[in-house]
């Protein structure tokens, strides 16, 4: 059994030893780290070539700045392992978690298994518990259930993945258009009950925290791409109920990307995003399957509203 930890690295240089000392003294297991330097500024670079001298399993790979889809891709192309983990550089993994992963990886051989995960932020750390019990779900039943769809909570089997890989040149949200492709085309997810990741959302050069104009373009641009994609591939589909499960994520997704733009960006660009989605027939948002969720979609597909909270938002807090 071997399995391949996927690291894309961009100005991690004071994160990734940390990374990569977590997943060291895991213990003697069977794996290999390819790290991709993704054209860091700093000595990103530097450090993961000290990194591979001590640890033999590491192989290190770069290229320009092309972003996460992208890097990950190539560490993919690179892997040698019959279970890929996209991991991040600036997050870590619990000590003794590999015990329970390889145990069940060689037990049970899934296609795919998932866990429950750590997030941490400047405000403390919250434990997310997902999974209360280990055993295989049906994929569609995993959709319906509103997941989580953070690539890094889990481990896929490479040979189940066939021609499929990240968007390229997406920095975010790929992770959502990775699962929704690779879940909807599945039948079993396995899930363990216990915490394999350490989410660490303090890093103020992480994609996710940077709130330049640039990035947030990037930001909404990606979403529409991914929401697209979805709507395109929702055609091919032939289970019913498995595009119903899908079409709801995808709502889900739009909500989340609404609602960013009343908070981050100007009106106009609500405006024109609002204008997009109702040319796409993605708007107003069709149907959701949580109650709670219900209402938030309800006030979403009040455009006036929404425009007239997004302009006092601003207002309230410039």
């Amino acid at each position: 059994m071997y399995l391949s930890i996927i690291i894309p690295v961009y100005n991690c240089e004071n994160l990734v030893s940390r990374c990569i000392e977590s997943i060291e003294l895991q213990g003697d297991y069977c794996f290999e780290i390819i790290l991709v330097n993704d054209g860091s500024k700093d000595n990103s670079l530097d450090v993961c070539l000290q990194l591979s001298k001590r640890y033999k399993n590491i192989r290190v790979f770069t290229h320009r700045n092309k972003g996460t889809s992208t890097t990950r891709n190539r560490g993919l192309s690179e892997s040698k392992g019959d279970y890929v983990w996209f991991v991040d550089a600036d997050d870590y993994i619990p000590n003794g978690f590999f015990s329970k992963l390889f145990y069940v990886l060689k037990a049970k051989q899934p296609d795919v298994l998932t866990f429950n995960y750590q997030y941490i932020t400047r405000k403390g750390e919250t434990y997310r518990e997902l999974y209360i019990e280990e055993r295989f779900m049906k994929c569609i039943d995993f959709l319906r259930d509103n997941p989580c769809m953070f690539a890094a909570t889990k481990v896929y089997k490479k040979s189940s993945l066939g021609s499929l890989k990240f968007l390229d040149g997406l920095k975010n949200i790929e992770d959502f258009l990775f699962n929704i492709q690779y879940l909807s085309s599945h039948e079993y997810i396995y899930t363990l009950s216990c915490s394999g990741y350490v989410y660490d959302h303090t890093n103020e050069n992480s994609t996710s925290l940077n709130r330049s104009l640039r990035n947030l373009i990037k930001t909404s641009s990606d979403s529409i791409t991914v929401h697209t994609t979805i709507l395109n591939e929702l055609k091919h589909i032939n289970d019913n109920n498995m595009l119903e499960v899908v079409q709801a994520q995808l709502n889900y997704s739009i909500a989340g990307h609404l609602y960013s733009l009343v908070a981050f960006y100007n009106t106009k660009r609500l405006k024109k995003t609002i204008k997009m989605y109702e040319e796409m027939g993605l708007y107003p948002i069709k149907h959701v399957n949580k109650k709670r969720a219900k209402y938030v979609i309800h006030f979403m597909n009040h455009k006036r509203l929404l425009i007239m909270f997004s302009f006092l938002y601003k207002f309230r807090f410039r």
